[in-house]
């Protein structure tokens, strides 16, 4: 019965949503996150590979989540015609030409693979000693200590990745520049390869949904682009499996219990990462109820030091300040190291399969286990309602601007909407600064009528 109402209370979210929301890209992003949800409670429920049964208590409080973000998400309503978004299409394609001709942000290029290329040259050396687990858990034993490099890393470096992750995507579906592509995809597989992170994969594949989807929604796609051709779809499908055989060995990394060993790329390693890729999809997008419902029985909130009246959904900011006063000799106790650091060490069990034993699991309890700590059930209310609010405002000004640094900043929210049954993204500091940069040029006059983004010939 409660799996009906569910159901129903979803698909009624969905009619509401068709109804009143106007504009197509807000009607894409409201229906995905809705969708999203919908498809991976649905999936829950039957408990597969044999995971731990979820509550009833835990699921309310996700129809919560997602009601509330619903509801702030119709609050705000931009006014737009749809038979003008092609001039959101024309300004940012001419804005990111603007800039790859541009030969100091050719010259930053440059340097920003000079400099990952280092980091990774230390990482190497630093696998030879620790797992790649080990140092995915702890990013500072790449560096002798946690000065000014390990700041750039953790602040800057990230931020730009999603940048070149971005130019990287629109490139490869729109430009055919191969220059540029190699140029941001260089950097983008180096970060990948450091501690077998894969959310750089992870945000290639969601970004070409999106820009690809999106030039279709802002009516006009660039000079260079056609309808999906034979060889787009072979380009596409090459990709796809490229990206899909990277991850499987990704997979694979970050399985190996001994550092330095067995990483060379086979064609074994890539079998047994895709069998566990396979898996981690589903568990690790149904896992977070579990581990949310593991939380919620044994009184994480509690333990914690009761609620934190905001500092947990803002802990990305408060980490960038953090970062500051440890140079100066002050270091912040941070939410972040009684939370998320705390359950990224201690890894529980949220089932146990006939195949593999048990399931373990670690870091990812979803984004309304972030909004708990603050307020409880209050402010799993109130966080996803703003939440919304802030997706929709981001959308509005989008229209209004119709600026390459407003596309960006609405991508990554999309983004940041598919991640929501894993994480709360906004744990980490770059993100914050990824924002800051972006919300500064749209802000200033390169996202106005006027450009300082002049072509150096």
């Amino acid at each position: 019965m409660f799996f009906i109402f569910v159901i129903v209370t979803y698909l009624l979210s969905l009619l509401i949503a068709n109804l009143t929301v106007r504009d197509r890209i807000s009607k894409f992003i409201i229906f995905t996150h809705l969708s999203y949800w919908l498809i991976c409670l649905a999936f829950s429920y039957f408990n597969p590979f044999g995971l731990y049964e979820v509550s009833s208590r835990t699921y309310a409080i996700f129809i919560l989540h997602t009601l509330s973000f619903l509801i702030g998400f119709l609050v705000v309503y931009p006014r737009i015609n749809n038979e003008g978004l092609s001039a959101i299409d024309v300004k940012c394609w001419e804005t990111i030409d603007k800039i790859q001709k541009n030969k100091l942000w050719l010259i930053f290029c440059c340097c920003y693979i000079l400099l990952m290329l280092y980091v990774f040259y230390q990482y190497k050396e630093v696998i030879l000693i620790y797992t790649v687990s080990d140092v995915a858990r702890n990013i500072d034993l790449l560096f002798e200590d946690k000065g000014l490099l390990s700041s750039v890393y953790r602040l800057v470096l990230p931020a730009f990745n999603i940048i070149f992750v971005f130019l990287l995507t629109y490139s490869f579906l729109y430009k055919k520049e191969w220059k540029y592509i190699v140029i941001y995809a260089i950097p983008v597989v180096i970060k990948s390869l450091i501690g077998g992170s894969r959310g750089s994969i992870m945000i290639i594949v969601v970004y070409i949904g999106i820009l690809y989807l999106f030039s279709f929604f802002l009516g006009v796609r660039h000079k260079n682009s056609k309808m999906l051709t034979t060889k787009k779809i072979a380009l596409l499908s090459i990709a796809f499996i490229f990206v899909y055989v990277t991850a499987s060995y990704l997979s694979y990394l970050r399985n190996i219990t001994r550092g330095g060993e067995a990483t060379e790329l086979t064609i074994n390693a890539i079998e047994e990462g895709a069998r566990d890729l396979n898996k981690d999809i589903l568990v690790y997008h149904i896992g977070p109820f579990r581990a949310f419902d593991y939380a919620m029985e044994r009184n994480y909130l509690k333990n914690i030091g009761g609620y934190q009246y905001g500092r947990a959904t803002f802990m990305g900011l408060e980490g960038f300040i953090s970062m500051f006063t440890t140079q100066i000799g002050y270091e912040i106790k941070t939410v972040y190291d009684k939370t998320v650091k705390v359950q990224q060490a201690n890894i529980i069990t949220i089932g146990n399969s006939s195949h593999d034993g048990p399931i373990e699991f670690n870091f990812a309890y979803t984004n309304a286990m972030i909004f708990y700590y603050d307020l409880g059930v209050w402010g799993v209310f109130l966080f996803s309602f703003l939440y919304g609010m802030m997706t929709r405002v981001a959308i509005k000004r989008l229209y209004r601007k119709k600026s390459l640094f407003s596309l960006m900043i609405v991508t990554y929210l999309f983004y940041s909407i598919t991640r929501v049954g894993f994480q709360w993204v906004f744990v980490s500091p770059a993100i914050f600064v990824f924002l800051f940069l972006l919300l500064f040029c749209d802000l200033s006059i390169w996202g106005g009528k006027r450009s300082y983004l002049k072509t150096q010939n």
